[in-house]
C-alpha cells in the first residue's frame, strides 16, 4: 500500500512536469511566431514614430527662412520672438513660439507629436509651469525669428 502511494504521486508529478513543459512549448512558438512577424508589421506601419535623434534648440534669426517654410507648411503665419525648434536629420519638423500666446507650428506630413511634446515640455523648464505664455525676457528675447530673416535688436 505505501509502494502504490508513492508510485501515484510520482504519476502526478510527472503528468504535471509534462503540462508545464508543454505550456513552455506552446509560449516559446507563440513568443517566435510573435517575433517573426513583429519587423513585418512595424515596417508597415506608416505612423511610427522616428527612431533617430530630435535635436532641440532655440532660434536665431538664420532659421527665419525655415520657420517661414515651416509655417506655409502648417498654413501658420509666422511667428515672431523667441521660438524654440525641434529638428529631424537637420530639417525643422516643430516650432513653438515662446511669445504673444501663438500656437506651436509642425510639419504635417512627418509624425511629430513626440516632437511638440518635447518643445512643451522644454518650454515649461525655461519659463515655469504656471508661468502664463506671454512675451519673453532675457537671454531668449534676444534669440528672436523675424520675417524676412533680418536680425532682432
Amino acid at each position: 500500500m505505501h509502494h502504490h502511494m508513492l508510485s501515484s504521486e510520482l504519476v502526478g508529478e510527472r503528468q504535471r512536469s509534462l503540462r508545464r513543459e508543454a505550456d513552455r512549448g506552446r509560449l516559446l512558438a507563440t513568443l517566435r511566431r510573435a517575433a517573426r512577424e513583429r519587423p513585418a508589421a512595424e515596417a508597415s506601419r506608416t505612423d511610427a514614430p522616428p527612431a533617430r535623434p530630435v535635436l532641440l534648440r532655440v532660434a536665431g534669426p538664420a532659421d527665419a527662412p525655415a520657420v517661414a517654410r515651416l509655417a506655409a507648411l502648417d498654413s501658420r503665419p509666422v511667428p515672431e520672438g523667441a521660438v524654440l525648434l525641434a529638428e529631424l536629420d537637420g530639417t525643422l519638423i516643430a516650432a513653438r513660439p515662446l511669445d504673444l500666446h501663438e500656437e506651436p507650428i509642425a510639419d504635417p506630413f512627418r509624425h511629430t507629436e513626440e516632437a511638440r511634446a518635447l518643445l512643451e515640455l522644454w518650454e515649461r523648464q525655461l519659463l515655469g509651469r504656471r508661468r502664463p505664455r506671454g512675451p519673453v525676457r532675457g537671454s531668449l528675447a534676444r534669440n528672436r525669428v523675424v520675417p524676412g530673416g533680418a536680425a532682432a535688436s
